[in-house]
């Protein structure tokens, strides 16, 4: 088995997702180093892969593009990125929201609003598996446009929800 140099670019570094990672490496032979997102450094090391949170901003945009032109494979962890063809280890986002629906609705709960303060396509994806199960179950659910971000986002969700 010869050794395989794989950087890894995670944020957040989930403490679960980092040590799955770091358990596989080390089963597989790997040297991984994990580095902050952005980092460019490692480019010029010679890396046989790439694990990446690629996220839906320049940053991540950065990231994918590097290490494309160096040709160095790249697996994405997660799903913010679809127009990017990689592949992918990551959540069956749509099937946590519907996990999030029938937990809501085994515990009695029968009137829901989607909040977010943030819309990527982890979101709508989880967003899309919470209405469809609301939607099969004949539930009504109130879904908010969301056109500003941090504070206002709550201030405006508050006020679409006053009687």
């Amino acid at each position: 088995m010869s050794l395989r140099k794989v950087v890894c670019f995670c944020s957040p570094l989930n403490t679960d997702r980092i040590g799955g990672i770091l358990r596989y490496a080390r089963e597989h032979g790997w040297h991984i180093v994990l580095s902050g997102v952005g980092d460019k450094r490692f480019l010029g090391w010679g890396a046989d892969g790439v694990l990446a949170t690629i996220r839906d901003n320049q940053t991540g945009s950065d990231i994918y593009q590097a290490f494309k032109a160096a040709k160095t494979p790249i697996i994405d962890l997660t799903n913010e990125r679809p127009d990017l063809k990689l592949p992918r280890v990551t959540c069956d986002h749509e099937a946590i929201g519907r996990l999030a629906f029938e937990h809501l609705t085994e515990h009695g709960f029968r009137e829901f609003a989607w909040f977010s303060t943030d819309w990527t396509n982890v979101h709508a994806l989880r967003y899309r598996g919470f209405s469809a199960t609301a939607g099969i179950r004949k539930w009504t659910m109130s879904e908010l446009s969301r056109k500003t971000s941090g504070e206002s986002v709550w201030q405006n969700f508050l006020a679409t929800m006053r009687p």
